[in-house]
């Protein structure tokens, strides 16, 4: 009973320590390419909001694209703890999202490039490529230089 209870104002307070250790550099790149599709999509959600006054776009289209940036700002929080579910969730969601963009561009733009509609859509093409161009550098960089972030911690059992 030499022991002071843990809430007592004489029991040693200690910083709690991580089991993972430092976060490698890799995966504080990746979450800050991650914040820039944030700031990026954000700036669309603004631009979205006129085209929902205009009438060229619904109010719950505009609704889908809120949630689906509020839903990766969750991911990307699990990414930046550790999370190795939050990982392969986003390698499933960037890879169904460009197969999706990839395949619907063959509805709004003819194949030939000596079309001038490729002119027209080019900083639309941007706009769009650019994130994705991001997501695959954070796949990258989650899945090679900083997988051990996501290895399962040392001396833990996991609950199954």
């Amino acid at each position: 009973m030499d022991r002071d209870p843990p809430g007592s104002p004489k029991a040693e307070v200690r910083e709690p320590r991580s089991a993972r250790g430092a976060r490698p550099r890799a995966v504080s790149s990746a979450f800050i390419l991650l914040a820039t599709t944030i700031v990026v999509s954000a700036l669309t959600l603004l631009e979205e909001i006129g085209r929902v006054n205009v009438g060229e776009i619904s109010g719950l289209a505009f609704f889908v694209s809120v949630a689906k940036v509020g839903l990766a700002i969750g991911l990307y929080v699990a990414i930046w703890r550790g999370s190795n579910w939050a990982r392969i969730a986003l390698l499933f969601v960037v890879v169904v999202s460009f197969f999706y963009y990839v395949g619907s561009l063959s509805s709004v733009l003819p194949l030939s490039a000596q079309s001038l509609q490729w002119l027209y859509y080019g900083p639309e093409l941007t706009r769009n490529i650019v994130p994705f161009v991001f997501d695959f550098a954070v796949l990258y960089l989650l899945f090679f230089p900083g997988k051990q972030w996501f290895a399962p911690k040392q001396g833990v059992t996991e609950v199954r």
